[in-house]
């Protein structure tokens, strides 16, 4: 049996993630970099040793991690979004009453209907 992740418990106990298990979180969660959240979750664990969990209380534990992190999740930043798909272009004016724009730069954007002309 293979494993996904290890947590320290309470008592010296450690409880592991079976592989299948954490694939079905992958899957339940998929905005989530599950992974991570468990490698936060046992580093969080491994510095609370007076917090940690008991085996009833685990699976308690990991679901209201991740909905927790579900919950805070950001939206990405301005500086973000342009880095990944470029700064939107204005556009600065409208021609006649097709949908072609004229852009900043003087090029134009065609709409479909005058392309077909």
């Amino acid at each position: 049996m293979s494993e996904y992740s290890r947590f320290s418990m309470k008592h010296g106990e450690e409880y592991a993630i079976r592989f299948e298990d954490g694939i079905r979180y992958e899957r339940m969660f998929p905005n989530l970099n599950v992974a991570q959240e468990f490698c936060s979750m046992a580093i969080w664990l491994e510095g609370n040793p007076a917090r940690r969990k008991t085996q009833r209380g685990i699976k308690r534990f990991i679901a209201n991690w991740l909905i927790k992190s579900t919950r805070e999740q950001r939206v990405p930043s301005r500086v973000a979004m342009e880095a990944q798909i470029g700064t939107p272009e204005p556009i600065t004016e409208k021609l006649d009453e097709c949908y072609c724009y004229k852009k900043q730069d003087g090029t134009f954007v065609v709409c479909p209907s005058c392309e077909s002309r």
